[in-house]
C-alpha cells in the first residue's frame, strides 16, 4: 500500500503540476495546476466563467488547461478572430468534434461527430427539411402548441399557483418538434400514444448523454441506451413506409411524360422532416437504385440529433429569455418587447426576421448571458498541424473553442451583466457591431454548426410572440430570477422558472 500511495502521489504530481503539451516548448501558458481546478469547483464556476478568469490571468487569449473531472488535455481558444482562421482550415485539418464516447452510444451515426467530407454529403440531404419554405410550413404549427401552452400555464396557476415553464415548455416543445419532424397527429389516439412512449424514451436518452458508463442494467447509462435503441426501432419503423412511399410516388411521376393530363396533382398539405429527408435520400447521388441501408439508418440517426437539438436548446434559451424579460430590473425591456410585438399582426418568417429585431435581440442576449453550449471540444487529427500565424499546434490534439469566454467581456459588451437586447440591432447607438457578433456562437462554428439553429431561433421568437404579445396573459415571477452553471446545457435557470400566470 506504501509504494502504491507513493506511485499514486508521483502520478498526481505529473498529472496536476506538471507542463507539457502541444508544441515545443509550447507558445502559450501551458500549465494548469489542481490549485486552479479546486478553485474552479470550489467557486461553482461554469466553463465560460473559468476562461474568461484565466484568459484574464494569464493575459492570453490562448491557453492550455486540463477538463475538470476528466482531466484531459487541451488547448483553449478565446479570440474570435483565431477560431475565424482555425475553421478556414477546417477541411484541411479534418477536424471533428469530440464528444464523450456515451453520447456516440446514444447519438449513433450522426453528424456531429462525421469525419468534413461526410458531414457536407449529410449536411446537404437534412437542410432540405429547413430550407425557407419548410421553416414558414411549420409557423402555424408551432403557434397552435405555444397557444395551447399558454392556456395550460393560465389554468394550472390561476394567478395564485406557481408553475414551472421549463417543464411545461418542455413537453409542449416535443410535442411541437414531434408534428414538425415525424408527422404526429394528436388528435388520433393511436397517435398519442405511440408519442407518449417516444417522449419516455426520449428523456431517458437525454439522461445519459453525459452519464457514467456502466455495465449495471439500473444505471441511467444503460437504461439509456436501451430507450435509444427502442426510439431508433421506433423511428425506423416510422420512416421506411415514408421512403418506400415517396419512392412510389417517384417511380409515378417518371412514368408520366411531362406534361400529360393524367399527372397528379401536388398536394398542399405540410410535409413533415421525415417525408423531406425521404425525397432528399432519393436525389442523393451515388444512390440510383434507391438508398442503402446504412444511409437509411444514418437517416435515421440525424432526425434523432435533429429532434434532441432543436428540442434541447429551444427550451433552455426559452426559459432564460422569459426570465430575463420578466426580471423587475429589465421591467423596461419588457414594455419595449411588448410595444414591437403589438405592431405584428400575424407571425410570418419575414416578421420573424424583420420586424422583430428588439424580441431576436432579447433571445440573443439569454444565449449571451446563459449559454446554452459554453463551447465545443474538436479533434485536431494525428499528423495535422494547426498554423494561425501566431503559434503551431500538432496533433492529435484536443481544441477547445471556448465560444462563450467574451460574453463578460467588458470589452466586446460594455456592462456585461446587464440585460440590454438593442445590443443585437444593426445601427443602435447600443449596437455591438461584428465584434460583438463574432463573438456570439450559440451554436458553434464552421461546417458544424448546428443545421436547425434557424428552427431554434423561429421556435423561441414565436413563443415569445405568442405568449407575450397576448393580453389575456399576464405573467410574473413567483421567485427571484438566477442562473447557475451546470454540465449540459451549461446553464440552467433556477428551479426551471417558477410563474404566476393570470
Amino acid at each position: 500500500w506504501e509504494y502504491i500511495a507513493v506511485a499514486v502521489f508521483v502520478v498526481t504530481c505529473i498529472t496536476f503540476f506538471g507542463g507539457g503539451g502541444p508544441g515545443s516548448p509550447p507558445p502559450f501558458p501551458d500549465r494548469t495546476g489542481i490549485l486552479d481546478l479546486l478553485r474552479m469547483i470550489y467557486h461553482k464556476e461554469g466553463m465560460m466563467a473559468y476562461t474568461h478568469r484565466r484568459r484574464t490571468e494569464l493575459r492570453s487569449e490562448t491557453f492550455a488547461m486540463r477538463q475538470p473531472l476528466l482531466f484531459t488535455k487541451m488547448v483553449v481558444m478565446c479570440d474570435p478572430q483565431e477560431m475565424k482562421k482555425v475553421f478556414a482550415q477546417e477541411r484541411s485539418l479534418g477536424l471533428t468534434v469530440a464528444l464523450p464516447p456515451t453520447v456516440a452510444d446514444i447519438h449513433g451515426d450522426d453528424m456531429q461527430m462525421m469525419a468534413p467530407e461526410k458531414h457536407k454529403v449529410w449536411r446537404r440531404i437534412m437542410a432540405r427539411a429547413l430550407t425557407p419554405t419548410a421553416l414558414a410550413s411549420y409557423i402555424p404549427v408551432i403557434l397552435q402548441h405555444v397557444t395551447q401552452l399558454g392556456d395550460r400555464l393560465k389554468l394550472k396557476s390561476a394567478g395564485r399557483n406557481a408553475v414551472t415553464f421549463l417543464e411545461e415548455l418542455r413537453a409542449t416543445q416535443l410535442r411541437t418538434m414531434g408534428s414538425l419532424l415525424f408527422g404526429f397527429d394528436f388528435e388520433k389516439g393511436d397517435e398519442a400514444k405511440d408519442f407518449d412512449e417516444l417522449e419516455k424514451s426520449f428523456e431517458l436518452g437525454l439522461g445519459a448523454l453525459f452519464a457514467r458508463r456502466s455495465s449495471d442494467p439500473n444505471s441511467a447509462h444503460q437504461k439509456g441506451l436501451a430507450a435509444s435503441e427502442k426510439l431508433r426501432e421506433w423511428l425506423m419503423a416510422r420512416f421506411l413506409p415514408i421512403l418506400e412511399e415517396a419512392k412510389r410516388r417517384r417511380r409515378k411521376r417518371m412514368s408520366l411524360k411531362r406534361g400529360s393530363s393524367g399527372e397528379t396533382k401536388q398536394t398542399s398539405r405540410r410535409p413533415n422532416a421525415m417525408e423531406t429527408v425521404a425525397e432528399a435520400l432519393l436525389d442523393a447521388p451515388d444512390t440510383p437504385t434507391g438508398p442503402s441501408a446504412e444511409m437509411i439508418a444514418t437517416a435515421r440517426d440525424n432526425l434523432y440529433l435533429l429532434l434532441e437539438a432543436s428540442h434541447s436548446t429551444s427550451i433552455h434559451a426559452t426559459t432564460a429569455t422569459f426570465g430575463l424579460l420578466l426580471d423587475p430590473a429589465n421591467a423596461d425591456a419588457l414594455q419595449r418587447v411588448r410595444k414591437e410585438l403589438e405592431g405584428v399582426k400575424t407571425f410570418t418568417l419575414d416578421d420573424q426576421r424583420t420586424a422583430m429585431p428588439l424580441t431576436l435581440g432579447s433571445i440573443k442576449e439569454a444565449l449571451r448571458i446563459a449559454p446554452v453550449v459554453d463551447g465545443i471540444v474538436y479533434n485536431l487529427p494525428k499528423d495535422k498541424v494547426l498554423r494561425t500565424g501566431r503559434y503551431t499546434v500538432r496533433g492529435p490534439e484536443l481544441l477547445y473553442m471556448a465560444g462563450a469566454a467574451n460574453h463578460m467581456n467588458p470589452e466586446i459588451f460594455p456592462e456585461p451583466r446587464r440585460f440590454i437586447p438593442e445590443r443585437w440591432m444593426p445601427g443602435h447607438e447600443r449596437s455591438v457591431g461584428t465584434k460583438g457578433v463574432q463573438a456570439l456562437r450559440p451554436f458553434g462554428f464552421g461546417s458544424h454548426l448546428c443545421l436547425g439553429y434557424n428552427l431554434a431561433y423561429l421556435n423561441m421568437s414565436a413563443t415569445v410572440y405568442a405568449l407575450f404579445g397576448r393580453a389575456d396573459l399576464k405573467m410574473r415571477l413567483a421567485e427571484p430570477f438566477a442562473i447557475r452553471p451546470f454540465v449540459f446545457p451549461s446553464n440552467v435557470v433556477e428551479h426551471g422558472l417558477k410563474l404566476l400566470v393570470g
